[in-house]
């Protein structure tokens, strides 16, 4: 077996010390896809293939993208903390790559900053969870929910008026009482 002719400029296979010029063409092409890939996380590119869609997934929290998100929508990372009901050092933990989005965070955070769940996701690093996305069914029942909270609120505020008004009537009618006795 005779040792490949080098050339300047090669770049050589781990272990091997082959140059990838010596792999076979689907061998080649699955290595040099595997590199291409991981570099494109590591540097945090964005991919734009053959149908214009965005593959970006950073493989640690874009700070940088988080608060420029932040700014332009007027918010800052107390708003964060508010939103999520986190302190503002467990919010500085997620910005560090310290702590992870949950999956719920993740649908609050695209709330607040008006994007999609999918995107924070794919910017909050390459273990953070999607949350579902909801269907009409849960649409139509969060829809329902909100009017039955409305109506209910509605109940509440009835129910403060007449115990008021039952409370101005016991207290009247003890002072017209009072008034016929003397």
């Amino acid at each position: 077996m005779s040792q490949p002719e080098f050339r300047p400029g090669d770049l050589l296979i781990p272990r091997t010390g082959a140059p990838f010029r010596t792999l076979s063409p689907l061998a080649f092409e699955r290595a040099f896809g595997l590199w291409l890939a991981l570099r494109l996380i590591w540097r945090g590119d964005v991919l734009v293939g053959a149908l214009g869609v965005d593959c970006h997934m950073a493989l640690f929290f874009d700070q940088d993208w988080f608060d420029h998100k932040l700014r332009a929508a007027g918010k800052d990372r107390a708003d964060v903390a508010q939103t999520l009901a986190l302190t503002a050092e467990q919010v500085n933990e997620i910005w560090k790559d310290q702590r992870e989005l949950l999956a719920h965070e993740v649908a609050q955070l695209a709330h607040l900053l008006n994007v999609t769940a999918g995107e924070i996701a794919d910017r909050a690093g390459a273990a953070t969870p999607v949350p579902p996305e909801p269907t009409a069914d849960l649409k139509e029942v969060v829809a329902r929910l909100d009017e039955l909270s409305g109506r209910m609120g509605r109940l509440e505020r009835l129910v403060v008026e007449l115990k008021a008004l039952m409370l101005d009537q016991a207290r009247y009618g003890d002072a017209q009482g009072e008034a016929e006795d003397a």
